[in-house]
């Protein structure tokens, strides 16, 4: 839903069709009447057919272990390991 707030304050407008996996959140009744309201055509990327998906599921991946690589709190080492007090545990920060 704040992809399509996104797209109106961006563009001005919705997008045609929209494109998703068969995740639960995409076959609610909720999902389903806001896209009948705003008149965009849902297409399901076909189940057996994984590369289909490839381009967005690997930026999704690369995001996901990047980001996870520079946050405090991400198990991956990273600059804040070097701090001069030493003591990790005084240098991590919530995300919230």
């Amino acid at each position: 839903m704040m992809a399509f707030r996104l797209c109106v304050q961006r563009y001005g407008r919705l997008p045609q069709e929209l494109v998703v996996d068969h995740g639960p959140e995409f076959g609610s009744v909720y999902f389903e009447a806001l896209l009948s309201q705003c008149f965009v055509t849902k297409i399901e990327r076909p189940a057996s057919q994984p590369h289909f998906g490839s381009v967005i599921e690997r930026l999704f991946g690369t995001t996901t272990s990047e980001f996870i690589r520079w946050t405090p709190n991400g198990s991956r080492s990273g600059p804040w390991n070097d701090l001069p007090h030493g003591s990790r545990s005084m240098s991590m920060r919530s995300m919230t």
